[in-house]
């Protein structure tokens, strides 16, 4: 198998991950009550971690598909 075939099927199994990590963590999070400023910026930071992890994998993917 290609390096690049291998690649892409770990970049989109990646993917995969994060997109599970983002659902089974944001459904609870966006249905609790957070009376606390602590709350409001761990919500905030648990958006910001997904939104780098799907950037950085997508970037890969992207390059991994590319190189097919």
């Amino acid at each position: 198998m290609p390096p690049a075939l291998i690649a892409s099927l770990f970049f989109t199994v990646a993917l995969m991950v994060t997109t599970a990590y983002f659902i089974m963590g944001s459904i609870p999070l966006l249905v609790l009550k957070h009376d606390t400023p602590m709350d409001a910026r761990f919500v905030r930071g648990f958006f910001n971690v997904y939104y780098k992890a799907a950037t950085v994998t997508a970037l890969g993917a992207a390059l991994s598909y590319a190189a097919l």
